[in-house]
This record gives C-alpha cells, sequence and structure tokens, in this order.
C-alpha cells in the first residue's frame, strides 16, 4: 500500500485528499490515523497528543487510481512540509494497514492576519496588462530609522571649539580638553554605527533585508475582506506571480480565479492557460486539465476577449491528437 497527499482539484484552502493506492474493494467505512515521525505524536480534533485517534474523512471513494479520502483544515491546517508522517487506514473486520507519508505544497485554510503586502510592482504575469489602480489615500507617515551620513550631516570638529555652559560668574566657557573630545567622538561613532545597524536589520541593504510576506499568506489576508473587488485581486496577483516560486503562482492563481469569478475576462484568460497543457508558463502545483483549460477559454470569449479564440483553437487541436 502507498499513501499520498494532494491539494484538492481546483485547489480550495485546507482542503485536500489522501489516495491511497493498490487497494481493492473496501468492505467498510474506513478511519485513518497520522503519527508524526519527529515525536510520534498522533493527530487529533483538538491537535496533536500522545492517545491513538483515528479520523473520519469527510468523503471516501474507490477510483481506479486507488481509494481517495476527502480531507479538511482540522487535517490539513496541521501539516507540516517538513515533516514526516505514519499513515495508517482501517475498516470494520479489515486488516490494519500502513504506510509513509510526506506532504507538499499545502494550502493552509485563510489566516487572520499576515504582514503587510510590499508595494514593489514586479513584471506582469502571463502577460495581462496592469490593472490601473486609485491613488491611495494620504496616511501619517510610517516612523523609520534615518541614517545619517557622517561626511555631510555630522558636524566636523572645529578648531577652538567652546563646550559647555559658562560659569556663574559670566566668563566663557573653556576649550574642551582632549579626553572630552575623544569621548565626544566616540559617542557619535556608537550613535552612527547603532543606526546603521538598525537600518540594516530593517531591510535599507540587501543583504539584511526582511524576506516579504509569504505569498499564501498575502493571498489569504486579500480574500478575507468581503469588499476586494475583481480589479483588487488582479492587481495583486500580478504583484505576487513574478516570485519563482511554486507558492508563488499557487497564491497568483487564488486571486486570478477570484477576480475570474467576479466577471474579469483577463482573468479568466490567465485561468484557461493555467490549466491549458500545451502553455508552457509556470503554474506551480496546478495540475493540467485541457477541458477546464477550455471551459475558461470559451468564458473569456464570451466575455468580449478575442484572443481567447486562437487558444481555444489551439487547444482542440491538441485534444483530438491526444485523445
Amino acid at each position: 500500500m502507498k499513501v499520498a497527499y494532494y491539494n484538492q482539484n481546483p485547489p480550495r484552502p485546507g482542503y485536500g485528499e489522501l489516495i491511497v493506492s493498490e487497494m481493492g474493494a473496501v468492505p467498510g467505512e474506513v478511519s485513518f490515523m497520522l503519527k508524526r515521525a519527529s515525536d510520534q505524536m498522533v493527530l487529533a480534533l483538538a491537535g496533536w497528543q500522545e492517545a491513538e485517534t483515528y479520523l473520519k474523512p469527510k468523503s471516501a471513494s474507490l477510483r481506479d487510481d486507488g481509494l481517495h479520502l476527502q480531507i479538511g483544515p482540522e487535517v490539513v491546517d496541521n501539516l507540516d512540509m517538513q515533516e514526516s508522517y505514519r499513515f495508517y487506514l482501517a475498516w470494520p473486520g479489515g486488516p490494519l494497514l500502513s504506510a509513509g507519508l510526506k506532504v507538499s505544497a499545502l494550502l493552509y485554510s485563510p489566516l487572520s492576519a499576515s504582514p503587510s503586502i510590499a508595494q514593489a510592482t514586479p513584471p506582469t504575469a502571463f502577460g495581462v496588462q496592469p490593472v490601473p489602480q486609485p491613488a491611495p489615500a494620504l496616511e501619517a507617515p510610517a516612523p523609520h530609522i534615518a541614517i545619517p551620513k557622517p561626511e555631510e550631516e555630522q558636524p566636523k570638529p572645529q578648531p577652538n571649539l567652546q563646550l559647555g555652559m559658562p560659569d556663574l560668574a559670566g566668563r566663557e566657557a573653556k576649550p574642551a580638553t582632549g579626553r572630552k573630545a575623544a569621548i565626544i567622538c566616540v559617542a557619535i561613532l556608537v550613535v552612527i554605527l547603532g543606526c546603521l545597524g538598525g537600518a540594516y536589520y530593517l531591510g535599507y541593504f540587501g543583504a539584511g533585508a526582511k524576506p516579504q510576506a509569504a505569498p499564501l499568506e498575502m493571498a489569504y489576508q486579500h480574500l478575507a475582506k468581503d469588499n476586494a473587488s475583481a480589479a483588487d485581486s488582479l492587481a495583486l496577483a500580478q504583484k505576487i506571480w513574478p516570485r519563482e516560486d511554486d507558492n508563488a503562482r499557487d497564491a497568483a492563481f487564488l486571486l486570478f480565479e477570484d477576480a475570474a469569478n467576479k466577471g474579469d475576462k483577463n482573468a479568466m484568460l490567465v485561468m484557461g492557460r493555467y490549466y491549458d497543457p500545451t502553455d508552457n508558463a509556470p503554474h506551480g502545483s496546478i495540475i493540467k486539465d485541457a477541458e477546464q483549460a477550455y471551459a475558461w477559454y470559451e468564458k473569456a470569449l464570451n466575455a468580449g476577449l478575442g484572443e481567447a479564440k486562437a487558444k481555444m483553437e489551439a487547444l482542440q487541436k491538441w485534444m483530438g491528437e491526444n485523445g
């Protein structure tokens, strides 16, 4: 027996399926247990615990490629791509089966909060033209650390510099001694190095820059908004998509899908290209599906995007040649 994890197709955050291969007929209702390899903890509805607990899938169906177990956020949100698991399958009167499990390309449920979204404008995805955005409302400037420039902003020592306050008799302050001048120079140097270190940590220099927010977290935060428009979703997708990793492609897919479902014809075309087996653009973990690609192209054409017709014809030719 072998078991593998897949995101729900089409992807839906927090939902996936476990496919158990080399399975014959299953005589009863199945249940499963997941044991974490690192600490031997077992997954339950309340999280990881020591007691052995079997969970019920949302649904189970036996197909040509094996037994499909549909699972939801109570399982998916507790999985980790860096972890290994032991999978156990049981049903009434049947033998207990087990196999190793390693998961990848997880799509967690939407998060309640995530880091701020970077404002840089990268190249557009799949050739979709950028959506013009309204000018943002003026807000108070965010606090930042100013980086002093020693040669321009720091005062240079001047000859006969007078330090200190006049004495009670009204006499002029005496010139600073060599020791005082040295202490002041050291203090200025400490301030400069502290500011530069803070700026380095906060990302003013490339080597110390904090990473941008995770693409999927950015997408989840946006999709959780009640007033997110198609144009907003499309614009954010275009910002996320150029990041060179599958998570960015998957996050952009969710945003393109949202924009397409809200009537954006350009997003409909992109959805078709994600699924199109003849399109070589990066598509993350999205599985190619000619029928879904054709359906999206058709929607884009009906919405008034003429270039979708050529895509439909090329895909129809491919489908004829490849059965």
